[in-house]
């Protein structure tokens, strides 16, 4: 059955918006998932760019057809797998396919040179001198494709003499040497910092390139370089990416310059859409208004590595979390994020809430709610709101902490704390007074 884009709806289902087609749900491109948001505006956007599709068809397992490059393209994608633990798993293939260094023959080489240099600029800032390691790989990427378009003559040994050696005293990194060194370990980090959503988006570029540009990709969807860099980048190593060395007409390479910048606006448009602000404010790190917490009272780590540890609430871990609320009250205000460690990275809480709230968060609430009212007091419970999000599939808890109008002071001793920057101190004697004075 042929539908026009109009004929689609946006409809709510509680905080979740859903995608409709008279009385059915629009399916994601496998048929297993509905298409559902919390950001109504996505879904909205993606069914605008249903028009640009001409007519459309509802298969029999709810998905939409014909399947391109697109809003709904990359959500399906993003429902079915997670795709930064694959490319991580795969970094050392995705590295050794990659095409931005590697350099052209012939008169084209200057000019995909002058393309590559906003990568290389991204990766300077990063790893300094390591990023020489991507024109190392380079070689080796070259030698290999060149291999398999002329095979009678890719054992050249003159094209690793200007290389210095790997740490393996080799003149070229392999699958193998890459894996240690600090650049591969970078790139991991900036995948493990990178967002779901972003990750998604990164497929469904690797998709549209023949997974031959993967650092051109990973700049982008970071924020590292332009979406008119982008498109440079890949189409200067084309006639490589092909296998051919001929010369492109003029207008198919306006064509398919478009359509690249056309691919990264659309990878970019999906972030920008499914953004999650408090992922957004996790990304940022700790500072003097946010603050991380890996749990609420499980000894996380213990209970994961130790064996013999019994799980139980610690005192220790329940006072870190009291003493950053009482800061905060005491200066400026700030956020207090639950199940997030300090790398920045998720842990969420389900871990606490197993072990200690029978799976419960109305519990483990309850639970938070009556540690700040017995060791801090009722009163200030007007400036706290606590919420429970979902971040990158786990579920974490934010107290935004809102300063307090006269000091408070942690039970049993008083104990008096403020926020100075990313850590929180204890005042006493004339530090205590002059800080209440100048303050309250």
């Amino acid at each position: 059955m042929y539908n026009k884009a109009f004929d689609f709806e946006v409809k709510q289902d509680g905080n979740i918006w859903t995608v409709m087609l008279d009385d059915r749900v629009l399916m994601s491109a496998t048929g297993e998932h509905k298409i559902s948001h919390k950001n109504q505006n996505f879904l909205v956007a993606m069914i605008e760019e249903f028009q640009s599709f001409g007519e459309i068809s509802i298969a029999e397992n709810g998905s939409l057809e014909p399947i391109v490059f697109s809003q709904y393209a990359l959500f399906s994608d993003h429902l079915i797998a997670d795709w930064r633990t694959i490319f991580t798993e795969n970094l050392a293939d995705l590295l050794f396919s990659d095409l931005t260094f590697v350099e052209n023959a012939g008169p084209e080489r200057v000019d995909q040179i002058a393309a590559s240099s906003p990568i290389y600029s991204w990766l300077e800032r990063i790893f300094g001198t390591e990023a020489n390691v991507a024109r190392m790989i380079a070689t080796t990427v070259y030698n290999e494709t060149y291999a398999m378009m002329m095979p009678e003559e890719a054992e050249d040994p003159d094209l690793y003499d200007h290389l210095e050696p790997d740490i393996a005293g080799n003149k070229f990194y392999t699958r193998a040497s890459i894996g240690e060194t600090k650049f591969f370990a970078g790139l991991a980090a900036v995948l493990s910092h990178s967002s779901s959503e972003e990750c998604s988006a990164l497929h469904g570029l690797l998709s549209m390139n023949g997974h031959r540009h993967f650092l051109a990709s990973l700049a982008l969807i970071t924020g590292c370089i332009s979406k008119s860099q982008y498109a440079t980048s890949v189409m200067s190593s084309s006639n490589l990416r092909h296998g051919i060395q001929a010369d492109i007409d003029r207008e198919d390479h306006r064509s398919m310059y478009q359509s690249t910048i056309g691919e990264a606006a659309i990878a970019l448009a999906f972030i920008d859409l499914t953004r999650n602000p408090v992922f957004e404010l996790i990304r940022k790190g700790e500072s003097a208004d946010i603050e991380f917490k890996e749990s609420l009272s499980l000894d996380v780590r213990r209970a994961a590595f130790d064996k013999a540890y019994t799980k139980a609430k610690e005192a220790k871990i329940e006072l870190a979390v009291l003493k950053t609320i009482v800061g905060f009250l005491n200066a400026k205000g700030g956020k207090l994020f639950i199940g997030v460690r300090d790398d920045t990275s998720i842990g969420g809480i389900d871990a606490e809430l197993d072990a200690f709230h029978n799976r419960s968060t109305d519990k483990f609430l309850l639970y938070l709610k009556d540690l700040i009212v017995t060791r801090i007091g009722k009163g200030i419970l007007g400036n706290l709101v606590t919420g429970l999000h979902e971040v990158e599939g786990k579920r974490i808890v934010v107290i935004d902490v809102e300063k307090a109008s006269e000091p408070c002071f942690l039970k049993p001793d008083d104990a008096f704390y403020v926020r100075t920057s990313p850590a929180t101190e204890q005042l006493t004697g004339k530090d205590l007074l002059d800080y209440i004075r100048n303050n309250f």
